[in-house]
């Protein structure tokens, strides 16, 4: 499946997946149009990407209607005729009780196996996904240490996906470095970008696609089509799914994983520009980032940071989660809820346009950045992650 990039000479493609989406379901959720557009079909597009290309189509004949808000429309509907079939889809919506069918951190983690004695678990950050109108999909973050392993597992049930900006994934990577362990990100899905960063520093990455609803009845899945929502699957459904043979296969691997030596100038790096702390990166601090490193990018991470850059996209994040763990591990079920409000939330919610000079110039002096790190310690990675690539 090839991934690409929507740009203005793109927009023609986009109007003509949009009106492929729009003949079969005249009403549908943004979410729906990222499923669409961006996990399904032979070409999957980007969500940041489409959303921007989405703003630039705005005003024109091309550019879908939205009669409610989370909901596009077939342009060519009358207004009448979309606020009517928008309403259809609420009732259906309504019917299914979204918030009923919801799953919890702590249910999904004992359905991967990932808790117990072996485990000690932290508190779940949830929050609320707009599907259409005032209908919401309840969301988690949830962080777990396993005991007996060096790995700790981030889970995290989102229609959004996780972008190698997104500050939680950065306090994660960090905090593991520190602390000698590993990272395991279970997750619906993962910008495919973020897999590069990922493996970067030893850590990996398990996507299951789908949205967890606890009967996923025929009704609910149904609602949830009407909309072009992802398929919907039970937990038990989840347990006899390919991701668990993954998840393990993972559990098993990572902890004979050594991070290289450009992994290790790369975190330097990042902590001294406080990615995990004071100061989130951004796709254009992210290429600053990459542009001081010796370590060799893929050419599509640096492309797509540029386009993120250029879109002035920035992650839209559940948490950060806490990471301390907890005494008692029943009390992984306290939730922290923050509800967010959206007009675009699916594709380009809180979309930041980052000033002209938050790119700082490809030709900044490395002594700038060595002087934000220890000097001996600069140097002692730089060498090594030299020698190792000469190795």
């Amino acid at each position: 499946m090839s991934h690409v990039a929507v740009r203005g000479h793109d927009e023609g493609y986009l109007v003509e997946r949009l009106a492929r989406v729009f003949a079969r379901r005249s009403v549908v959720s943004k979410w729906g149009i990222q499923y669409r557009l961006c996990e399904t079909g032979p070409t999957r597009l980007d969500p940041r990407l489409v959303a921007a290309s989405l703003r630039r189509l705005a005003g024109g004949n091309r550019h879908p209607f939205s009669p409610v808000k989370g909901a596009l429309s077939d342009p060519v509907l009358p207004s009448a005729e979309s606020h009517r079939l928008a309403e259809i889809a609420i009732a259906a919506l309504q019917a299914a009780d979204i918030a009923g069918g919801s799953v919890t951190a702590t249910e999904l983690a004992v359905t991967l196996k990932l808790t117990g004695a072996s485990s000690r678990a932290t508190t779940a950050t949830t929050s609320n996904r707009r599907i259409i109108d005032q209908i919401n999909l309840p969301v988690f973050s949830a962080v777990i240490d396993l005991r007996k392993s060096p790995i700790s597992v981030w889970l995290s049930h989102d229609l959004a996906w996780i972008y190698p900006d997104d500050p939680t994934l950065w306090r994660l990577v960090l905090k593991m470095a520190k602390s000698n362990r590993r990272l395991l990100i279970v997750a619906r899905k993962i910008a495919p970008a973020t897999f590069h960063l990922l493996k970067l520093f030893g850590a990996r990455g398990v996507q299951y696609y789908s949205v967890l609803h606890r009967t996923a009845s025929a009704e609910s899945a149904q609602a949830f089509d009407n909309v072009g929502l992802p398929h919907l699957i039970t937990l038990t459904g989840l347990a006899k799914h390919p991701v668990r043979k993954r998840i393990r296969s993972c559990l098993s691997e990572l902890p004979s994983i050594s991070v290289a030596a450009e992994a290790e100038m790369a975190l330097a790096l990042a902590d001294s520009r406080g990615f995990a702390t004071s100061s989130p990166p951004t796709p254009a601090t992210l290429l600053d980032w990459t542009n001081q490193q010796t370590t060799t990018w893929p050419p599509i991470w640096s492309e797509m940071l540029e386009a993120w850059r250029e879109a002035g996209s920035k992650p839209l994040t559940v948490g950060p989660p806490l990471i301390e763990p907890l005494d008692n591990h029943d009390s992984a079920a306290t939730h922290l809820v923050a509800e967010f409000d959206d007009d675009f939330e699916s594709l380009s919610d809180q979309i930041l346009h980052e000033p002209k000079t938050a790119l700082t110039e490809s030709t900044v002096a490395r002594s700038r950045v060595a002087a934000e790190v220890d000097r001996e310690t600069w140097d002692r990675l730089r060498a090594r992650a030299i020698s190792h690539r000469k190795g």
